[in-house]
C-alpha cells in the first residue's frame, strides 16, 4: 500500500483508502479492481451452482427387509477405523434412529401396561397412535407378542445394511441375541 495525495485536502491517505480520513472526500478504485471484484463474484456464484444443482443422493433406497439384513444387525462389526467412521450425516441418521427405537420402547411399554390390549405389545405401528418415526426413519415390528417383541430401524439417507435394533423379552428368532432391551446399531463395539 502506498500513500497518495487527497486532490481536495492535500493530505497524506492510503491508497487503498475509500474515502479521505481527513476531508471525507470519496476516493475512486481503480477500474481493475472493480473488474476484478466482478470476475470473482462471478466464479463464486458459479461455484455454489455447480455444486448444489441436484446433486444425487448418495445412498439408494432402503432395501426390504430380510434374514440376511437382520443378522447383520444382530452382530457387531467391531471397532471402526479412523477411515471408516460415520459421516455427520450418517451419525444424525444413527441417532434419529436410536432414538425412535428407545421412543418406540417407551410407547409399547404403555401400549402392553393397557388393560383392553391383553397385557400385549402392539404388533403393527398403527396400534400406537401417538408415536411416529422420524423423516426418513422407517420401523418394522418383529413377532410382537406377550413375552416381547423386536423392532428394526433402517434410513432413507443410508446404505441397506446401516440399521438399528432393539429385541424386548423374549422373542421367536432372537432367542442368540445377548443384549436385550438395548438399541443396537451395525456398526456398535461390542
Amino acid at each position: 500500500m502506498a500513500l497518495i495525495e487527497c486532490p481536495d485536502c492535500g493530505k497524506q491517505i492510503s491508497d487503498a483508502s475509500l474515502q479521505c480520513i481527513n476531508c471525507g472526500r470519496p476516493m475512486k478504485r481503480p477500474v481493475l479492481l472493480n473488474a476484478m471484484m466482478l470476475v470473482v463474484g462471478l466464479l463464486v456464484i458459479a461455484v455454489i451452482y455447480l455444486g448444489f444443482r441436484g446433486a444425487p443422493s448418495r445412498y439408494p433406497q432402503t432395501a426390504p427387509l430380510d434374514s440376511t439384513s437382520l443378522q447383520t444387525v444382530r452382530r457387531s462389526t467391531g471397532t471402526r477405523s479412523p477411515q471408516t467412521q460415520p459421516s455427520v450425516d450418517e451419525a444424525a441418521y444413527y441417532e434419529a434412529m436410536r432414538s425412535d427405537l428407545q421412543n418406540l420402547a417407551a410407547r409399547q411399554e404403555a401400549f402392553y401396561s393397557e388393560p383392553e390390549n391383553n397385557y400385549t405389545y402392539a404388533s403393527s405401528l398403527s396400534q400406537l397412535s401417538d408415536f411416529e418415526p422420524s423423516d426418513g426413519v422407517s420401523i418394522v415390528l418383529i413377532n410382537a407378542s406377550q413375552t416381547g417383541y423386536a423392532a428394526v430401524a433402517s434410513h432413507t439417507g443410508m446404505r441397506p445394511t446401516n440399521k438399528c435394533a432393539v429385541v424386548i423379552g423374549n422373542v421367536a428368532g432372537f432367542e442368540n441375541v445377548q443384549v436385550r432391551g438395548e438399541v443396537r446399531c451395525t456398526g456398535d463395539q461390542e
